[in-house]
């Protein structure tokens, strides 16, 4: 446990929630702008002021009219074309040699790393990440041991949905400026007791006092103030705080918070025998015997250890300092853009050009249903009798009907109406260039040969499409860059010689690589 002497689990809990509060300060716009973002990405659904695409009250108004408050989404294609990009050209994580001996261990690395992502189903959960990124401005890759199904440990690496996860403030991608982050996913009161059993006791108090109304009342001394009156007081405090509980689900919050906790540490050196060795759970007895030795010195450095505190709110679940592969955050993210704390994805800057569509073609469509684009002149005279002008008016836009009028010189008139205003149809056609425009996204990207092109042909055609979207896919290689580093160290510390050489013999039963012995 990191816990000092002095550190109650009150104070524990009120430090993550305060950070919790910060976090979610700094991450509020982001948020925000990403509900946005995903309702213009499906069309539908509502989040803050917004029903899909539409202002909420915008679109109640024009459905109480009985007017079109149509949705033609142009941004769902154009991040489709950039997401099969994706699938289309994956990449595996690879290991490289710094050196020539160091060929053999990077032959092997990669091996295990191709079997535990396609265990995982990398792929896939890379897409999910890849996507959050694009619609949002950040997705997100989770990785962890579990012992559930394997005794051994099995090294898991998914995607981590982007509401559920929080970045204190940072300003590199690869999160090495960062100094806490959170995971945030609400749960019963029951999941909590399946997971934390030896906390049984304070989930059921805290529950009680979450979720039953208990209340005192305080009476004054009506003798020596007539006018006062009974006054309810709340016993719970800031325990109904939506940030923390669901009142209306009866669930919590449950807030796992990892944070950098600094320390000086010795290293002890030889630099004669290139000895380096971490002393950090030596007693100072031992430490200083060694100073003693020839050849030995000591340095003083500072070092930072992760720790994980776990509350559901203001129960405190959890709070260690664990033995991790990589002190390190293991909730890596994917940006899509990010400058400071504001993070945004392909979809913020087409927004209002995608509103003016939907508002440009609901218009149109009124229009066309409301005008005439001709009309008829004709007196009472026109029609041999009522019979016939009931049928004239039934049929005559009817092709090649046939009508019986009194004079033959004198038939029935058209008159030009009201027609469909062009220029309207014109803004529409605007709008959507710019939406094009913005995205970036074109058919180029497509490769759409025109005639007889080579295969060098159109692969340059697609990288000139993808020219102004290098971003993206640069950004997944930092993530993965990180991913497969902390990969490495997982199977240094999970993986037994004995696992590893099942591993390999297994693969190359199935034809995926050599025989061990020949690698």
């Amino acid at each position: 446990s990191t816990k000092s002497n002095n550190e109650s689990d009150e104070d524990i809990v009120s430090d993550v929630r305060s950070l919790f509060k910060e976090t979610l300060e700094v991450e509020g716009d982001y948020r925000k702008r990403g509900e946005e973002s995903e309702g213009f990405v499906a069309g539908f659904g509502k989040a803050g002021s917004l029903d899909g695409q539409w202002d909420k009250s915008l679109k109640s108004k024009l459905n109480n009219e009985d007017r079109a408050a149509l949705t033609i989404n142009e941004i769902e294609p154009k991040l489709d074309i950039l997401s099969g990009h994706q699938r289309q050209n994956r990449l595996d994580i690879k290991f490289f040699p710094v050196e020539e001996g160091d060929a053999t261990v990077a032959d092997i690395l990669n091996i295990l790393a191709k079997n535990i992502l396609e265990q995982n189903n990398f792929d896939f959960e890379e897409t999910e990440a890849f996507d959050d990124g694009m619609v949002t401005g950040r997705g997100n890759i989770n990785i962890y041991v579990d012992y559930d199904k394997n005794l051994e440990g099995d090294i898991v690496i998914e995607w981590f949905p982007w509401q559920q996860a929080l970045y204190g403030p940072h300003n590199k991608k690869d999160n090495s400026d960062l100094e806490y982050q959170f995971k945030a996913q609400w749960h019963s009161k029951a999941f909590l007791k399946n997971m934390w059993p030896d906390k049984e006791k304070e989930i059921q108090t805290e529950y009680d006092d979450t979720f039953t109304e208990t209340h005192r009342t305080i009476k004054t001394d009506q003798y020596e103030s007539p006018e006062a009156k009974s006054e309810t007081v709340s016993l719970l405090g800031n325990k109904k705080d939506p940030d923390f509980v669901d009142l209306a689900k009866k669930k919590f919050r449950v807030l796992e918070c990892w944070r950098k906790v600094y320390k000086t540490v010795s290293i002890l050196v030889n630099i004669g025998d290139k000895i380096f060795h971490n002393s950090e759970f030596w007693s100072p007895k031992d430490i200083n015997s060694v100073k003693t030795m020839s050849g030995f010195s000591v340095v003083q450095v500072k070092r930072h250890r992760m720790r994980i505190t776990k509350i559901a709110n203001t129960t405190l679940l959890d709070d260690d300092s664990p033995e991790l592969p990589i002190q390190d955050f293991h909730l890596i993210p994917l940006y899509a853009k990010k400058r400071g704390n504001r993070i945004w994805g392909k979809v913020e800057s087409v927004k209002d050009p995608q509103r003016e569509i939907n508002k440009r073609h609901s218009q149109g469509v009124d229009i066309l249903n409301k005008v005439a684009p001709y009309g008829w002149c004709y007196d009472h005279q026109t029609f041999p009798t009522p019979k016939d002008q009931k049928n004239f008016e039934a049929n005559s836009s009817t092709p090649g009907f046939m009508q019986l009028i009194s004079n033959s010189e004198k038939p029935p008139k058209q008159a030009e109406g009201v027609k469909f205003p062009a220029e309207l149809a014109r803004y529409e056609e605007l709008a959507s260039a710019k939406l094009k425009e913005i995205m970036n996204v074109n058919l180029e990207m497509l490769g759409m040969p025109s005639g007889a092109e080579s295969g060098i042909a159109i692969i340059r055609r697609q990288r000139q499409g993808l020219i102004g979207n290098e971003f993206l896919f640069d950004n997944l290689s930092l993530a993965k860059r990180k991913i497969g580093r902390m990969l490495a160290a997982y199977i240094q510390k999970v993986y037994s010689v004995e696992r590893m050489i099942r591993i390999l013999e297994n693969r190359a039963l199935r034809g995926d690589i050599l025989e061990p012995k020949n690698i």
